[in-house]
């Protein structure tokens, strides 16, 4: 580390993460503005069908326990495909 520099902390790490993410959401929103309810329909149907493609659930699983120290991997990857399963059917 150069001198001036400083670690970020914790809270400015977050604070960063989610900035990022709102803008991210908003350059999306701005994306399907005009979009009709069939046109909004498809596009959860098929981010449904992403999530539950064989792999996908497994990795978003893996992800909410590591990120969250919350619940468990087996469990999550259940939830994640008998949530999905009614969406994208």
């Amino acid at each position: 580390m150069q001198t001036g520099e400083r670690m970020q902390t914790n809270e400015e790490a977050v604070e960063t993460t989610i900035s990022t993410l709102v803008e991210k959401a908003r350059t999306a929103m701005d994306q399907i503005y005009d979009y009709s309810q069939e046109q909004v329909d498809e596009l959860v149907q098929a981010v449904a069908w992403a999530i539950y493609k064989p792999g996908n659930a497994e990795a978003l699983a893996q992800m909410a326990v590591q990120d969250t120290g919350l619940g468990n991997y087996a469990d999550k990857v259940t939830k994640k495909k008998t949530e999905n399963h009614g969406d994208a059917a």
